[in-house]
């Protein structure tokens, strides 16, 4: 069993989606699921328990305390210990740049100790078992930390309208259209998204679009995967399943029968 909560910033609202926290309830020592790319980047912390993880048959590997858990390209499994305690930072696909200033497709699609992007640990210090106090401290702190000026250019305005409105669209939305929206050239555009957001507005629009047949899947589970695909808004059936073997390298029908409780989660967020 999951226990999860959520705490919306509203300081620091159009930077950050949430801060939540999630402890693992469980009967069996060790919990197992394959974890989806859900297109945001999130900062992760570990009050109890270390999970390790594994990108497709790789290695199993460790994850540190802190961490950036950056855009990704594929599913890894995760493994987590019974009760596990950990908070997180959830920022939106293109504002983790105000926070780090530095470009993000520079940083790869893995997962960074977060000692490697910060200096001492004012973030991680913020973190203990009173979770309302927890969630306020890490909006002061972040609120602290963040740099207005990197907002003000106008390529992160020409990325932040595109963000919004991909995100208001499920994925849907035509990149042609905001491209031209935004006077600049398609290449420049996805330079800007790869500065801004880490991958192109294609493959985030396709991450987007993916995660929404997830969630609307849980929401109606007596909905065929047709009906799932066209609400989503894939051409049809066969395009939902090219999407699932890209993302999660399985058919939709071993994933939806897989345990997903966390991935389900964050589908919705």
């Amino acid at each position: 069993m999951i226990r999860f909560r959520q705490y919306i910033p509203r300081r620091i609202a159009h930077v950050v989606k949430s801060i939540w926290y999630l402890e693992l309830v469980s009967e069996t020592p060790v919990y197992e699921e394959e974890i989806v790319p859900d297109g945001h980047h999130e900062l992760i912390f570990y009050l109890h328990g270390r999970s390790h993880h594994r990108v497709r048959d790789g290695a199993w590997t460790q994850e540190p305390g802190a961490l950036l858990a950056s855009q990704t390209l594929q599913s890894h499994t995760l493994r987590m210990p019974a009760g596990s305690k950990l908070y997180g930072i959830r920022f939106y696909p293109h504002t983790l740049y105000p926070l780090l200033g530095v470009p993000l497709h520079l940083l790869g699609h893995v997962m960074l100790p977060l000692d490697d992007l910060f200096t001492g640990d004012g973030l991680a210090a913020c973190i203990d078992e009173d979770v309302p106090a927890t969630f306020r401290r890490l909006e002061t702190h972040l609120e602290a930390l963040l740099r207005s000026a990197a907002m003000d250019g106008a390529g992160y305005q020409y990325v932040d309208h595109s963000v919004r409105r991909m995100l208001a669209t499920n994925g849907t939305a035509s990149i042609r259209e905001l491209i031209a929206m935004s006077g600049v050239t398609a290449k420049h555009y996805d330079e800007l998204f790869k500065k801004y957001v880490g991958i192109t507005p294609k493959c985030l629009c396709s991450i987007l679009k993916f995660n929404t047949v997830i969630h609307y899947k849980n929401r109606f589970p007596a909905k065929t995967l047709t009906e799932c695909a066209y609400e989503a808004g894939y051409y049809d059936q066969s395009h939902l399943i090219k999407s699932f073997y890209q993302w999660v390298g399985a058919s939709p029908g071993q994933y939806f029968h897989s345990q997903s409780a966390i991935s389900d989660l964050f589908a919705a967020l």
